[in-house]
């Protein structure tokens, strides 16, 4: 995507939700809360295959097989990144049930980057994985994989995913200076609702400290600060997060290519935990773009934001007004 298509973009953004990736319990706080969502929404395919996802997530971080295996089709087939094709929730099982013998405290991390339904009972999913190993210690994965489902008894299920290869990180390989472009001070405005977002190095280079203000035309605001550096026991960009309203939050970043992910989990100020995966494109020294997805807000999933866009107003190292 061009900058100048960035530029140009005119996008109903949802602004109270910017503020996620720099201050993401502050988004969730505002957002729409599990309880204000339609029967509609709640039904929604889109919605129960994000929730199938985020319930898989949890059985395999448990290193639960068998609750891994419960989100296939009695039949379903799972196809890994070398190739081979094992059939049948109970033979996949115990692939999973293997793989965590083998592999103890190993975790995984997804994106959805697609979910889209072909009949009223199938429905394509595509998306990007993280797998991170205990042993050697920040060890990671990556891949991308796409699933079919199908919707049996009312409820979605896997019924074949297949992974391309996945690429090995090497641990302890990020460094802050790659995160130097977002020095400054940046705005974004849609409507009556204004947000300055200002980044500084502090700690003699060593962190980023970033601040993020948020108001309208009737004077409220509100915002968040957050602390961006590595984590010189895993070699990660991680960030934490501290929201007026008392959210805070933590958040691990990693490079996909020319996009940012920022992993995070929080609290709101009211104790309701959240999640979601922040996206952001560097297009050019002077525009950048923002998505949130696979959110969720108090262990219910909330849609996709929309795309963003993020204008630079300075070079300086400068708060927000």
């Amino acid at each position: 995507m061009s900058a100048e298509r960035l530029r140009n973009s005119l996008l109903p953004a949802l602004f109270l939700a910017l503020a996620v990736s720099f201050a993401p319990g502050l988004a969730w706080a505002q957002d729409a809360a599990p309880s204000t969502m339609t029967a509609a929404d709640a039904n929604a395919p889109a919605a129960a295959i994000r929730a199938a996802g985020q319930a898989f997530v949890v059985a395999f971080n448990r290193q639960d097989a068998k609750g891994v295996a419960a989100l296939w089709t009695a039949d379903g087939e799972y196809v890994d990144e070398q190739g081979v094709q094992t059939v049948g929730r109970d033979a996949i099982e115990k692939q999973y049930a293997d793989f965590f013998a083998a592999n103890p405290g190993a975790r995984i991390e997804i994106v959805m980057q697609s979910v889209k339904q072909i009949t009223p009972d199938a429905a394509l999913e595509s998306g990007s994985s993280t797998l991170l190993l205990a042993k050697p210690a920040g060890a990671t994965s990556r891949g991308q994989y796409v699933a079919a489902h199908a919707k049996q008894d009312g409820k979605w299920l896997m019924a074949s995913v297949r992974e391309t290869p996945a690429v090995d990180v090497a641990p302890a390989n990020a460094n802050l200076s790659d995160l130097a472009w977002l020095t400054g001070r940046w705005a974004a405005d849609k409507g009556s609702t204004h947000i300055e977002i200002a980044f500084d190095p502090v700690a003699d280079g060593r962190f980023l400290l970033g601040q993020t203000t948020l108001s309208t035309d009737q004077g409220s605001s509100s915002g968040g600060t957050q602390v961006v550096g590595r984590d010189p026991l895993t070699g990660q960009l991680v960030s934490w997060f501290f929201n007026t309203d008392g959210g805070h939050g933590f958040g691990v970043w990693s490079r996909d290519g020319d996009r940012w992910l920022v992993r995070t989990v929080g609290v709101t100020g009211q104790g309701a935990p959240t999640r979601a995966t922040n996206i952001l494109y560097n297009a050019d020294d002077k525009v950048h773009s923002w998505q949130s997805v696979d959110r969720s807000l108090a262990n219910q999933p909330l849609s996709d934001t929309e795309e963003v866009v993020i204008e630079r107003v300075s070079n300086d190292a400068a708060k927000p007004k």
